[in-house]
């Protein structure tokens, strides 16, 4: 929907949450090569870096754009990980606050994410341009300008919402089996 993809793409800094992500701030962050939301606090918060390669870009890197220090508090049981275990430059969509959640299995269109690049290990930056009729399958417009399509939502992180923020997805697509929506 294309609704439902404007009021995503307007998101804020301050409807995310980002402006809440400051130093001392108790949030829950995933580790790099976690799939667990883990306790930690933030040690420093490190806004984006210059101005985005393309005007497309430009709203996503002023959201995702943002890098954080954390300190995980605790060592749950089973995470391998040391006590006071500390990652530095963690992406946006690696932190979240007390009250936030991932947005579902179907994310809209406008929603911003993380995605694997060609199917790549890293994740980057991105913002889902189309949703395919299946649901399960995106175009993504990544940071840098680069666009890539028909990306499988294992490879799309999504930006956590607050709970009572968290969109409808259920909005019906209009377009030929296989394609994106809104795309003939």
């Amino acid at each position: 929907g294309a609704a439902g993809g404007a009021a995503a793409r307007t998101v804020s800094a301050a409807a995310d949450g980002t402006d809440r992500l400051i130093v001392g701030a108790a949030v829950e962050a995933r580790c790099s090569g976690c799939v667990d939301w883990l306790p930690a606090t933030i040690l420093a918060a490190h806004p984006p870096k210059g101005p985005p390669k393309s005007t497309a870009a430009r709203h996503l890197a002023t959201v995702l754009g943002h890098r954080y220090d954390v300190k995980f508090r605790d060592d749950p049981e089973g995470s391998g990980m040391a006590k006071g275990h500390e990652e530095f430059l963690v992406p946006r969509l690696r932190v979240r606050l007390p009250g936030q959640e991932d947005p579902g299995e179907e994310l809209p269109e406008g929603a911003l994410v993380e995605a694997r690049y060609k199917g790549r290990v890293v994740a980057l930056p991105a913002q889902i341009t189309s949703v395919f009729l299946d649901r399960k399958h995106y175009s993504i417009l990544y940071e840098d300008g680069d666009e890539e399509h028909g990306v499988p939502r294992e490879s799309v992180f999504a930006l956590c919402v607050d709970r009572q923020a968290n969109p409808d997805t259920t909005s019906s697509a209009t377009s030929a089996p296989g394609r994106p929506a809104g795309r003939p």
